[in-house]
């Protein structure tokens, strides 16, 4: 992941750009809160 700060833009992989998508959808599905919050650190932890 590479920041240009002035600007302010972020640029993302490929596989960044799919790891967070599917963090997104998982908002979207009718998953409880404990285990969204599951799934989204599964994928923040992919990112790093």
């Amino acid at each position: 992941m590479v920041w240009h700060r002035r600007l302010g833009f972020m640029y993302l992989s490929a596989r960044e750009t799919r790891l967070l998508s599917k963090a997104f959808g998982l908002l979207a599905e009718g998953l409880s809160a404990a285990d969204v919050r599951e799934q989204l650190g599964y994928c923040l932890m992919e990112l790093l």
